[in-house]
């Protein structure tokens, strides 16, 4: 049947709930933060899936296919991601952002789809902003 078994779905119903059940922490972590809708919208949704489709889809499968190690296209996706927000901010805050996206990027070569690194992603800004809502 290829259901899993405690919540009786199909697998891919599975992470459309825990993508939900992160986007319903966000939304909380929003509330917290007294950050207004529109910025944990851009944190919580928007920049997850534009950045890991750019990112990862993009820069860090580039890099694979021309054979890269694994460790090297996650090092240079991951300071080029902290040179981006580096550029869209103006503020060396940014260079927080390379060990998360060391993470995020080992979560993609591992299983080489976005769904878990969008996720990870999203949980991570939801984080930011109850741990340092002003600087969002």
């Amino acid at each position: 049947m290829n259901r899993l078994p405690a919540l009786g779905v199909r697998p891919g119903t599975g992470l459309m709930l825990q993508f939900a059940g992160v986007i319903a922490l966000s939304v909380f972590a929003v509330g917290l933060s007294g950050t207004d809708w529109r910025r944990g919208f851009v944190l919580l949704l928007f920049s997850p899936v534009v950045e890991e489709i750019i990112f990862r889809r993009g820069l860090q499968e580039l890099l694979l296919s021309r054979r890269w190690s694994g460790w090297q296209a996650n090092l240079v996706v991951a300071a080029t991601f902290a040179l981006a927000h580096w550029a869209l901010r103006g503020s060396l805050e940014a260079v927080a952002v390379v060990l998360p996206a060391i993470l995020v990027g080992a979560l993609y070569e591992r299983w080489r789809r976005l769904a878990p690194c969008v996720l990870a992603h999203a949980l991570m800004n939801g984080v930011w902003l109850l741990a340092a809502p002003s600087l969002t």
